[in-house]
């Protein structure tokens, strides 16, 4: 899946929602936030979004081959903690 929201807080929970939910890969959420912060920094005029992007690009991180890092009670702690959208 190709995710194709521009890095907004919205775009940034819609994107947690959906790894809570199923309905987006870790591959796929890991791969949107990357690119916004190492090839489209530029376009991130949103000071808020640098740490959950941050955040979310770990998202398809492992341990070893087999176990992730984060687990779906870490998606949802990110979600939590997402500063209110006033996009």
């Amino acid at each position: 899946m190709v995710i194709s929201d521009a890095p907004t807080l919205s775009a940034v929970r819609r994107i947690l929602v959906g790894l809570i939910d199923g309905t987006i890969s870790r591959e796929a959420a890991s791969e949107w936030a990357w690119q916004w912060i190492t090839d489209r920094e530029d376009e991130v005029t949103d000071r808020r979004l640098w740490e959950p992007l941050d955040t979310l690009s770990g998202a398809e991180s492992k341990i070893d081959p087999e176990t992730y890092l984060y687990s779906q009670e870490d998606f949802e702690d990110w979600l939590r903690a997402l500063p209110a959208d006033v996009d």
